[in-house]
């Protein structure tokens, strides 16, 4: 007798019950949050990418979480390090999160000539991606630093992290051109570089 006419192929209940779960709509919740820190960016498949992640994340640990984010750049063919070159240090205590650049004459890259100034940005999305209305974001932002200038400081962004909470953070550089912001894409970065699952004692 043929397998599925008479006696229906049963399905594990672990299969049946993530059958379709694909990550999208925990992505979605992620990139409706991010919205106001993406303007000029092309961000295009973002969604889709992060879907991805929470997919793996999924197979590794059991639920969509922010396990597998870190690393990841939000504009795919456009990354921090293309315009960042110096290395930026993260520091964790006492539930607050401290990035500290060095600023100096060559740290950013002006990837086009008319480029004038530029600013780094830490923002934090906190809380259960898998629920709505649950995500949070809060942000800290440097001063404008003038391209190419002779400035030689430390930029401190900080962020006070959540308690019991899953949490991501990413660092954004930014560009103005006078007194505009950078108008297209190839002039931001954004890429996350913590989280509380690679943070040793956090989330």
């Amino acid at each position: 007798m043929r397998r599925g006419l008479k006696n229906p192929v049963t399905i594990n209940k672990a299969l049946k019950a993530n059958a379709g779960d694909n990550g999208m709509a925990e992505a979605k919740r992620v990139a409706n949050k991010l919205i106001p820190y993406l303007e000029n960016m092309n961000a295009g498949r973002k969604t889709a990418r992060m879907g991805s992640l929470f997919r793996e994340a999924r197979m590794k640990t059991g639920s969509c979480d922010f396990s597998r984010f870190k690393g990841f750049e939000i504009q795919k063919d456009h990354l921090l390090g293309d315009m960042l070159k110096e290395r930026y240090q993260i520091k964790v205590e006492k539930g607050m999160l401290t990035i500290t650049i060095p600023i100096n004459k060559y740290g950013v890259k002006p990837v086009v000539h008319y480029l004038t100034h530029y600013y780094l940005e830490a923002i934090l999305l906190y809380g259960d991606p898998g629920k709505d209305n649950k995500l949070r974001t809060e942000s800290d932002s440097s001063e404008r630093y003038e391209m190419l200038g002779e400035t030689n400081s430390i930029c401190t962004l900080t962020l006070q992290l959540p308690k019991k909470q899953p949490w991501m953070v990413w660092l954004k550089l930014g560009t103005f051109i006078e007194d505009k912001p950078g108008n297209y894409d190839k002039l931001y970065g954004m890429r996350v570089v913590e989280t509380s699952f690679d943070c040793e004692g956090a989330g």
